[in-house]
């Protein structure tokens, strides 16, 4: 294989995650506004999976300001 067929496979590979992400964002966004299901642990899952997508780390602080009791379980500021 050469050097350009190994960086698409990389790049496919990459952006089959980032919309993996995304569809786990949409979810856990879409029970946090609505209330429904279990939002903590949608929440938590993206950044776990997900270290480097900044969005589930923006839904993790979201649902804490909407939590405060969650907020000192986990002892954020």
């Amino acid at each position: 294989m050469n050097a350009a067929g190994t960086l698409h496979a990389a790049g496919s590979t990459t952006a089959e995650a980032d919309r993996d992400s995304l569809r786990r964002c949409k979810r856990a966004l879409e029970l946090l506004l609505t209330h429904r299901g279990n939002p903590a642990f949608e929440v938590e899952r993206v950044p776990a999976d997900d270290p480097q997508c900044v969005l589930g780390h923006c839904l993790r602080r979201a649902h804490c300001e909407c939590r405060p009791s969650y907020r000192v379980v986990k002892m954020l500021p």
